[in-house]
Order: structure tokens, then sequence, then C-alpha cells
């Protein structure tokens, strides 16, 4: 995989709660698709899944 492509497979979850249970057996990418939570919540749900993604040890991957 080069930087300016994304997996053939990753993981697409609804809640950040799933990440440290799946970073530490390889999880190198995932997508966080939240559609039924207010803009509060959705905001919250971002920032979790971030700081769980930098505490694993997972960079910030972009497409382009």
């Amino acid at each position: 995989m080069t930087s300016n492509m994304l997996p053939a497979f990753y993981l697409i979850v609804d809640d950040p709660a799933w990440l440290p249970r799946l970073c530490p057996v390889g999880l190198t990418f995932a997508q966080l698709r939240i559609k039924d939570k207010s803009l509060p919540e959705t905001e919250k749900a971002i920032r979790d899944a971030l700081k769980i993604a930098r505490a694993h040890g997972l960079g910030r991957h972009t497409c382009g």
C-alpha cells in the first residue's frame, strides 16, 4: 500500500469503543461511520477514536 492508496479491505465501526479491542490485534486502518447521533455525540466519538488510535501508535492516513 502506498501513501496515497486506501487498503483494499478495512474495518468500519459505528463506535470508537471497538478500537481498544482491535488495535492490539493488528488493526491498522478503520473507518468510523456514525449515522444516528447528534452533532455533539459525533464530535465526542471522533475525539475518542483519535485518542485511542494515537494511544496505539496509529498515524493519520491521507488520500490523494
